[in-house]
């Protein structure tokens, strides 16, 4: 530890491990983690169970990973009690200033605090809102921060900061055009989630029984967490194959996304920013969307995102899809230059910075 920089803790619920992480907040907490460990010195707490690793660890980039607290029912739902390991106690103790993801801690020391909230409608949120006691409420887009300064006593504490990813780990394997698959030849769908139905698991698996319908034999690639992949089988409707897959190491999720036709993003809950879709389209592979939350204006029309209204039904999404596939090529190219000037990890990662530094000069 070096003396002469600021303590920095980072909290979140799920066990840490940077190079397992998905998609998602651990996502975000990692590059925030890693950016911050430029200038200070940065120790990130986090939840642990019974199987999980409860070893303290540095990383390459000099943050300090602490198993911090029993992740239960009340920690899943956002709230930590302050009843932490010593190590974590003692990080806590000596902080000037405090970051929690998705979450919020009871207690604690009397420093500067920053909550980042992804999302909206999650059974924690109004928990987190409630408790208040930041002094900054970071959301990845204004969609989100036009929603919670309606609720929030101070509104202007809600800031955005959009999240970011590296444009040179997600890029096309090859900058070649691909064309669209032609009528007849199968169609690879991933959904980039948890295959249950808040995460469009059910309605993936209707517009699979519609393209297949119409002709196109269609696959379904699921995320869920399975140990090991488990080999494609018919889900019961001619043409259509399901297949699960654990989740990936953070440097495998590129080749996913390029291995797909379309990346499915049908979430029933308003998410302040889905990265999975700016992921995939950096990758070259297109996005089918309902517009819930942020995704309707996460990049301007003919950039690689198509919208298809989620009462529309099968059908509906079944021609979306064709569109999709069809403006590939062009679409993504678009929407990748788009990316790479608005949501660049390095600028998510100068602009938490300067927070940090805002907060901590104003202490």
């Amino acid at each position: 530890m070096n003396r002469d920089r600021p303590r920095v803790c980072l909290l979140q619920v799920p066990p840490f491990a940077a190079g397992r992480t998905g998609t998602g907040a651990q996502v975000v907490a990692a590059e925030i983690a890693s950016a911050l460990a430029e200038s200070a010195d940065v120790t990130l707490l986090h939840g642990y169970t019974d199987d999980s690793p409860r070893a303290v660890h540095r990383d390459a980039t000099g943050v300090l990973t602490v198993p911090a607290f029993r992740i239960t029912a009340q920690t899943l739902r956002g709230t930590i009690a302050p009843h932490l390991t010593p190590v974590a106690r003692e990080a806590l103790d000596a902080a000037h200033l405090l970051v929690t993801m998705e979450c919020t801690l009871s207690g604690g020391p009397a420093v500067p605090r920053v909550v980042c909230l992804g999302g909206f409608g999650y059974a924690h949120t109004f928990e987190l809102l409630d408790g208040g006691g930041w002094d900054r409420l970071v959301v990845p887009s204004r969609h989100l921060a036009d929603m919670l300064r309606r609720r929030v006593a101070e509104p202007d504490s809600v800031q955005v900061i959009e999240n970011g990813i590296d444009p040179d780990a997600f890029a096309p394997s090859r900058p070649a055009r691909t064309p669209a698959p032609p009528p007849g030849q199968p169609v690879r769908l991933l959904l980039p989630g948890r295959p249950d139905a808040i995460k469009g698991g059910a309605a993936v698996l209707d517009l699979a029984r519609a393209l297949a319908a119409d002709g196109t034999p269609t696959t379904v690639y699921r995320m869920g967490g399975r140990r090991s992949p488990v080999a494609g089988r018919p889900d019961g409707h001619p043409g259509v194959t399901v297949a699960d897959l654990p989740w990936r190491d953070r440097a495998a999720m590129p080749e996913l996304y390029r291995q797909a036709d379309l990346t499915i993003c049908f979430s029933g809950i308003p998410e302040g920013f889905n990265l999975a879709a700016v992921e995939s389209i950096a990758c070259g592979t297109p996005v089918l969307a309902w517009p819930a939350g942020a995704l309707g204006t996460l990049l301007p029309p003919g950039h690689g995102i198509v919208l298809t209204d989620r009462d529309a039904g099968p059908q509906a999404w079944a021609a979306a899809a064709r569109d999709a596939l069809a403006g590939a090529w062009r679409d993504c190219r678009e929407g990748r230059r788009y990316i790479r000037d608005r949501y660049d990890v390095s600028l998510m990662a100068s602009r938490y910075r300067a927070l940090v530094a805002q907060l901590l000069s104003a202490a």
